[in-house]
């Protein structure tokens, strides 16, 4: 599905990415972006926007195992470097396995999202934030909070990024 588009293509890992199948495969699928270290895009109309990816948080080589510890870490670092290029107050989009906490996650222990992420979206208000892990049967395909749209993109989600007018930051 990933290859169905002319468009650039941004992988997360999620809490299941890990293991014999996952690393003989991997030839298969567009190279894994590292969390917390964005990249640039290009938008249809022209310019560019910033993608902040933000891979499954979670014991390495330990399938499921969540690390709220590694969540900041990678949130942290990100916005560091965001700030230390001078994009801190530039608009961007964060790509994301599992969803901030208390906005788009599920009441279970399982699929609830991360207090680092909610963090971060609370003091950057990104574009839009795009993630899965969470069963769409449990949860609504799209809340918003704030200015951000989250979007629950397990499944299939088409999204077209326009460039509009010019961004003002509410990024403090």
């Amino acid at each position: 599905m990933i290859d169905s588009f002319a468009a650039p293509s941004i992988l997360v890992r999620g809490n299941h990415d890990t293991g014999a199948g996952w690393s003989q495969g991997v030839h298969l699928i567009p190279g894994v972006a590292r969390s917390g270290v964005s990249t640039c895009t290009q938008v249809a109309g022209g310019g560019e926007i910033e993608v902040f990816p933000l891979g499954w948080s979670g014991t390495p080589g330990v399938v499921a195992r969540r690390d709220e510890g590694a969540a900041w870490r990678d949130v942290l670092g990100g916005r560091a470097r965001r700030a230390i290029r001078g994009r801190a107050g530039q608009p961007f989009i964060v790509v994301s396995h599992a969803p901030p906490l208390g906005a788009g996650d599920a009441p279970d222990p399982f699929h609830r999202g991360f207090r680092a992420y909610r963090w971060l979206l609370e003091r950057t208000q990104p574009v839009l934030w795009l993630h899965g892990h969470t069963p769409l049967a449990s949860v609504p395909w799209r809340v918003t909070c704030g200015t951000t749209m989250l979007v629950n993109v397990t499944g299939a989600v088409l999204v077209e990024l326009v460039a509009s007018v010019p961004w003002r930051s509410t990024e403090a």
